[in-house]
């Protein structure tokens, strides 16, 4: 009796030390797990961090002071400025002029030029950015001039293309009014000084009215059916708002 006792406590014992041994891999494992999620979690801030620094690098900021303006406006023969105003300092203005042959004002919408080279920059940085701006979501506290800026400076780091300051500035006004804002319209959109926008079809002027000139014709216009069609479309889906052909009309107010 004494014996099968003994071999008892002897097989617990072993059971014992086979469980406390096995506890003690288990542990191991999870402490080893830990240790690599760690590792990863250091290594994905620490390339974060990279990244934000050449995004940083890349980043130009431009000053009027020492690159000069980015708004040249000359008016037409005939015609005399009599008012002007900021939209967007040193990106957008208005000119207000006057004709005294024509007995009529005018609505002039002034932004900067892009060069050749800056037009194609533009058109490839555009495609990229609105794709990569469809993958995110806003998040609380971070607006979407913030995000834009993050993704144009990640964009123009991954392309390589090198811009000097005036048109970095010029390319990212652009961005920023076609795919955050309204596109064309935005400085009318923007000008306190309107009360109506109308549109009545492609290559034709938009008129607005000025509260203190009334009814003005403005140098902003679709070019094509296309184009037109493509900003109701977007200024649709800004408002929460569907087209179809079964409704063809949005009310967006």
């Amino acid at each position: 009796m004494p014996r099968v006792s003994i071999r008892i406590l002897k097989k617990e014992a072993k059971e014992l030390e086979k469980a406390e041994h096995e506890e003690k891999l288990e542990k191991f494992e999870e402490e080893a797990i830990e240790a690599i999620r760690e590792v990863k979690k250091r290594r994905t801030l620490l390339r974060t961090k990279k990244e934000k620094k050449v995004f940083r690098e890349i980043v130009k900021e431009y000053k009027p002071e020492i690159h000069g303006s980015l708004i040249e406006f000359t008016p037409p023969s005939g015609w005399k400025v009599v008012e002007e105003y900021w939209i967007e300092e040193h990106f957008c203005k208005v000119f207000i002029l006057f004709s005294e042959e024509e007995q009529d004002y005018r609505y002039v919408v002034v932004e900067p030029r892009l060069s050749p080279y800056e037009t194609e920059v533009y058109a490839q940085t555009y495609l990229l950015i609105r794709e990569e701006l469809e993958k995110i979501t806003a998040s609380d506290g971070v607006d979407k001039e913030t995000i834009l800026k993050d993704v144009y400076a990640k964009v123009l780091n991954e392309i390589g293309i090198d811009l000097d300051e005036k048109g970095y500035a010029k390319i990212f006004y652009y961005l920023q009014r076609d795919l955050i804002a309204y596109g064309k319209i935005t400085p009318l959109m923007k000008d306190k000084m309107l009360e109506d926008i109308s549109c009545n079809g492609y290559r034709k002027p938009i008129y607005v009215f000025h509260r203190s000139y009334t009814n003005l014709r403005t140098n902003v216009t679709f070019e094509s059916e296309e184009e037109l069609d493509s900003f109701v479309i977007n200024l649709a889906q800004k408002c929460g708002k569907h087209l179809s052909i079964a409704e063809p009309m949005v009310d967006a107010t």
